[in-house]
């Protein structure tokens, strides 16, 4: 469950990016 005193979740990377990886 998610909680409103958490930080959002980061952006996802783009495919490249997880190509990269």
């Amino acid at each position: 469950m998610w909680d409103a005193t958490m930080a959002p979740p980061p952006p996802e990377p783009p495919d490249v990016s997880r190509r990269a990886v």
